[in-house]
């Protein structure tokens, strides 16, 4: 049902009795249509005693006002907005009373052809119609269109500017527009907000939409997927009153089931509806992402040296002999093992992935970086892991003292290690367990070719440096002592050319940092200052 609005043209006063006679000085005091007389007092030209209508004049011989042309009465024009491509309906009532006879009626609007109004009346007072095309609205506008309706009589006197009827054609050539799209909740993960994918429960998307026209239809408004009419929502949205007269905010609920079991995309979509005039929204476009799929961990192993794996045990002599190698050292690190204890130094790492080669799951949530977890079994002690945010990785110690371990005779063993980490909306995901090579054994050295037939205990001292001290029988001709470095380098040798074979034990003082030795004879006693070695030899202070 089309409604309209009735106007009142400023000719429907025309019977009006206004009296002129207002005090004045000049004629800018004086009512429309009249001046200032002689008299100091407001007249009507013509000498009539009330203000004419506009569309009338004063009779000077009757000094009565009579109609000069038509006036225009009631306007009725329609209270809802059409389309463009619509005709709109305008009615006009036209008075030609005192006029010779109505000619026509005409509606104009700036800048359009003027449309002449059609009529069954025949009397002096007739009611035109007048079908306006739509397009006299500018394409893309929603203003409201502003006319003009005069007549004239058949005399060819048309209704003067000042008496001419005025409207509005409300007319709609413009969609809403999306102000914005907003993603209550989630995680945010570089402006686009991610959810965890589930079977049940939806996701908040609240839009805000403005029409300056006929105003926001909420019944045509669903999401569709970018770039197609396939419905991404479920159920009716929830539409209010925005912050002005013509915004409109509405909530959609996404269902959290949207992409498979199994899998993650962000997901770009659009506000699809229409005005209450018909006219499509605008076009626009908004993303979510829903994370179903666990992330990818790469956890590997390989020797020393070699490439394309996450960790490497650790080099062949690391932390034996100086890192150097020597035929008569044997070395735990053998770069395939790692120590059973004391490695802590020494990290396992492993990456994690939330991007997948094969789109739609290409894209995820991201890896939550400080999700990393490990597990290595059997041990007591917390297994705490870090991430490197420059190279990207997760990383552990290899702290294997209380893990579950059972070796050989040669000391080997494996350990077994899990590790795990979450997408940004807690996806979880779990390694295969990695086995690790371990050994109880951290150095041995031959002391054939050094020192044989050892006399007594060492001395195991950290004063002035950890070593452990050997005494024997002079085997290489750089003397019957040796010390040793915790990682089985030697230190320093002393007593070359003072005995060849120690037969009585040797003593330490930490105190003094000097060394007492018993000569082959028995009769002679050595010191040694093992606070001042130089070049591998501790050197005799007396003997």
């Amino acid at each position: 049902m089309r409604h309209s609005i009735v106007l009142f043209a400023a000719a429907a006063l025309a019977g009006a009795c206004v009296q002129p006679k207002y005090p004045c000085s000049k004629d800018a005091d004086c009512p429309a249509r009249t001046v200032c007389g002689s008299s100091g007092k407001c007249e009507v030209p013509g000498g009539c005693e009330d203000i004419c209508a506009a569309n009338q004049a004063c009779d000077s011989s009757t000094k009565k006002c009579v109609a000069v042309a038509p006036a225009v009465g009631t306007i009725t024009v329609p209270t809802t907005w059409a389309k463009r491509s619509a005709t709109i309906p305008v009615t006009a009532v036209i008075d030609g009373t005192g006029t010779p006879g109505l000619a026509s009626a005409t509606l104009q609007i700036a800048g359009q052809p003027d449309i002449a109004g059609t009529t069954g009346d025949t009397g002096p007072v007739r009611t035109y119609t007048f079908s306006v095309p739509g397009s006299v609205q500018t394409a893309g506008s929603e203003t409201p269109v502003d006319f003009t309706v005069i007549g004239t009589d058949t005399g060819g006197h048309p209704t003067p500017t000042a008496a001419a009827g005025h409207g509005q054609l409300l007319i709609d050539d413009a969609g809403p527009t999306v102000q914005g799209v907003t993603i209550i909740g989630g995680v945010d993960v570089s402006g686009i907000r991610w959810f965890k994918a589930a079977a049940t429960g939806t996701i908040d998307a609240q839009a805000n939409l403005v029409d300056a026209g006929s105003g926001v239809d909420p019944a045509s408004l669903t999401l569709v997927l970018d770039g197609t009419a396939t419905r991404f929502d479920t159920g009716t949205p929830s539409c209010g009153a925005g912050q002005s007269a013509q915004q409109v905010i509405c909530h959609f609920a996404i269902p959290l089931s949207a992409v498979p079991a199994g899998s993650q995309r962000k997901i770009q979509f659009a506000v699809a509806g229409a005005d209450k005039a018909g006219n499509a929204l605008k076009a626009n476009t908004a993303a979510v992402g829903i994370d179903g799929k666990a992330p990818a961990i790469t956890f590997t192993i390989g020797n020393a040296g070699s490439t394309g794996n996450t960790t490497t045990y650790p080099a062949s002599f690391a932390d034996c002999n100086g890192s150097a190698s020597d035929p008569a050292v044997y070395c735990g690190h053998d770069g395939s093992h790692f120590y059973r204890a004391g490695d802590g130094k020494y990290s396992l790492t492993f990456t994690v992935s939330d991007v997948y080669p094969t789109p739609p799951d290409d894209q995820g949530s991201g890896v939550d970086t400080a999700s990393g977890g490990c597990s290595i079994a059997g041990s007591t002690a917390t297994c705490t892991v870090t991430y490197n945010s420059t190279n990207g990785t997760f990383n552990f110690p290899a702290n294997f003292a209380t893990a579950t371990f059972a070796s050989g005779a040669d000391g080997t063993g494996t350990v077994s290690v899990i590790v795990t980490a979450k997408d940004a909306v807690g996806n979880l995901a779990t390694s295969s367990p990695l086995s690790l090579n371990v050994t109880r054994l951290k150095w041995m050295r031959s002391m054939g070719a050094m020192i044989t037939s050892p006399k007594g205990s060492p001395v195991v001292t950290s004063i002035p440096t950890a070593q452990v001290i050997l005494a024997g029988t002079d085997h290489d001709a750089l003397g019957p002592i040796a010390s040793l470095a915790p990682d089985g380098a030697v230190l320093w040798r002393a007593g070359h050319t003072d005995a060849v074979a120690i037969t009585s034990n040797v003593a330490y003082s930490s105190a003094t940092k000097r060394l007492y030795m018993v000569g082959d004879t028995q009769t002679k006693l050595f010191v040694y200052d093992i606070g001042n070695v130089t070049s591998a030899n501790a050197p005799q202070l007396y003997n």
